[in-house]
């Protein structure tokens, strides 16, 4: 069974693959345009990934992305996962659009699941670690997406489909600037939580008060903080606006539970 993972091995570590591996693979590279095209992707962001003569900017709270052209040239058809395709569980993948931006080595890919149907989203960057949740938005339509950790999506065609991707001319992607975890806060309790800023360790405040949670992010120079604040638990997401540094929640939705913080700019 040939996988997208076998795929992405293959451009990113063919020594550690058998020579019959190797020839498997490239035979249904020649045989399956769109394993071609998965595998020209893969090779597309690793060249970034790994093009050692530039020096790689430090992370961005918001990456600007735009259609990969390289992957529009080409004839868009059905990709199928498994090798075979004779295989009922099999799923079909339809390629929709690539969007990319160089300077960060950042890649989306917006796929249709035919199967499940779904429009997925797969964010890919060096900026973009497995438990961030980024936020995406689409400015054509004024839209917003909260993508998983690890920077995916899923949304029914009924909300995005094809058509409606084929129309965007570009996208931003904004990363968490802090992130910190709450588990099982009481009632009771005011004080410091650390706070992860991507190299270094800030802090937030909770600050109660009746039936409202305070969160107050430290803010030691004069430069603008946060703007939205992601309350993420295993049975939800939820947005939340920061003002002069500070989000008020009601408090069910802080209580008694596992939570992790992420901290965003406007866009």
């Amino acid at each position: 069974m040939l996988t997208e993972k076998d795929i992405e091995q293959y451009i990113r570590f063919p020594e550690q693959l058998s020579p019959d591996v190797i020839q498997m693979i490239e035979t249904a590279l020649e045989e399956n345009e769109e394993l071609a095209l998965l595998a020209d992707w893969f090779s597309r962001y690793y060249q970034l990934v790994d093009d050692s003569g530039r020096i790689s900017p430090a992370r961005p709270p918001l990456i600007e992305l735009v259609p990969m052209k390289v992957a529009e040239s080409k004839q868009r058809s059905i990709f199928v996962l498994a090798a075979k395709t004779e295989n009922p569980n099999a799923e079909d993948i339809e390629t929709v659009r690539t969007f990319v931006s160089d300077r960060y080595r950042t890649l989306m890919r917006v796929l249709y699941d035919r199967k499940r149907n779904l429009t997925r989203i797969h964010v890919v960057s060096d900026h973009v670690g497995e438990q961030d949740i980024v936020l995406i938005y689409f400015p054509d339509n004024d839209l917003h997406l909260v993508s998983k950790p690890g920077g995916k999506a899923e949304v029914p065609v009924e909300q995005i489909g094809k058509e409606l991707v084929e129309t965007w001319s570009s996208c931003r992607i904004l990363l968490p600037m802090l992130r910190s975890k709450i588990n099982h806060l009481s009632p009771e309790f005011n004080g410091y939580f650390p706070a992860d800023s991507g190299g270094g360790i800030s802090t937030i405040e909770v600050e109660q008060d009746e039936d409202e949670v305070n969160i107050m992010i430290d803010s030691e120079d004069s430069s603008p903080g946060p703007g939205i604040l992601l309350l993420h638990s295993k049975d939800e997401s939820t947005l939340w606006r920061i003002r002069n540094n500070r989000a008020t929640l009601p408090s069910d939705k802080v209580h008694d539970r596992e939570l992790t913080l992420f901290f965003y700019n406007e866009l």
